[in-house]
């Protein structure tokens, strides 16, 4: 997958979340880049349209820090095949951001509720290198 590994750029999407910037990721999305999620109405399909919603969204939670609004972004591994993940807290809810990447992209998002997935803080032993 290039340079940047799947770890890489997931841990570069919780910077996001704590800079409130999106120049971190930018030049990680395919084109054809695509966001779901189950509190999101419409798929996202394009790069351009991801990085025009993160960026307000970005900003709403950025104006509400003081109102609970803050969001902890951690890295986490799936329990069984050490796929990384970004784990979202707000306000006490939880959401994992589970991704695919293609040649070296991003190429796809899915904000899911945790409780369909299994996940640690820490990859399992066998999996480090």
């Amino acid at each position: 997958m290039s340079k940047m590994t799947l770890e890489y750029m997931v841990a570069k999407f919780a910077t996001v979340y704590t800079t409130y910037k999106i120049y971190p990721i930018k030049r990680m999305l395919a084109k054809d880049f695509s966001y779901a999620s189950m509190w999101v109405f419409e798929e996202i399909k394009t790069r351009r349209a991801y990085l025009k919603y993160l960026k307000g969204k970005l900003r709403t939670i950025k104006k509400r820090i003081g109102e609970g609004a803050a969001v902890s972004a951690d890295l986490v591994y799936d329990t069984h095949t050490n796929v990384p993940y970004l784990l979202l807290t707000q306000g006490g809810t939880k959401a994992l951001l589970v991704f695919v990447a293609e040649k070296g992209k991003l190429k796809r998002a899915d904000l899911c509720s945790i409780d369909y997935y299994s996940f640690s803080y820490q990859q399992k032993e066998e999996s480090k290198n």
